[in-house]
């Protein structure tokens, strides 16, 4: 049944993007994410190979096959998707610490004359905060609050468009 929920909420983006005559370009935050984590997912699907595809377009990503499950308890689940990054010399760093309690910091770089944004979504695809960000060099704290523990994906836009995309961890 999951497999199929899957590709019944591909097929809805789909056709929402449709509906407001945009294409996979215009898609939301909370729409890329969903499709950036379906594309993740093992074992393979046709939704996950469409979501693989979709990611590739407009990435260029190739996703990895599903690791064999053998040593489960070795191997991680959770895989980084990896950008390229724009010909601005804006990056962003990973969490730390993660897992966190609390309170965690972000790294980043966001070039003079360029707006930047982080947007803070939650497992279910929700946009939970957007943070609007400083020119320059900086350190950015990301305050927990009263978010349940689990994962939450941070995402990093640059004029507009999606610069990175990382995953943390709240516990409790």
């Amino acid at each position: 049944m999951k497999k199929t929920n899957d590709w019944i909420r591909l097929q809805e983006i789909f056709v929402s993007l449709e509906e407001q005559e945009k294409t996979l370009y215009d898609m939301d935050s909370a729409q890329l994410n969903y499709v950036i984590n379906l594309a993740f997912k093992c074992p393979a699907d046709l939704a996950v190979a469409n979501a693989q595809s979709i990611v590739h377009l407009l990435f260029g990503a190739e996703i990895p096959p599903c690791e064999s499950m053998q040593a489960r308890s070795t191997k991680s689940l959770i895989k980084d998707v990896e950008f390229e990054l724009p010909e601005t010399d804006a990056y962003i760093e990973d969490n730390f610490p993660d897992p966190f309690f609390d309170k965690t910091v972000v790294n980043y770089y966001l070039p003079i004359g360029s707006t930047g944004k982080i947007t803070i979504i939650d497992m279910f695809g929700q946009i939970i905060e957007e943070f609007e960000l400083p020119e320059g060099e900086n350190s950015f704290e990301i305050t927990s609050k009263d978010w349940a523990p689990g994962v939450y994906s941070y995402t990093y836009f640059v004029n507009g468009s999606i610069i990175d995309y990382k995953k943390m961890v709240i516990t409790q």
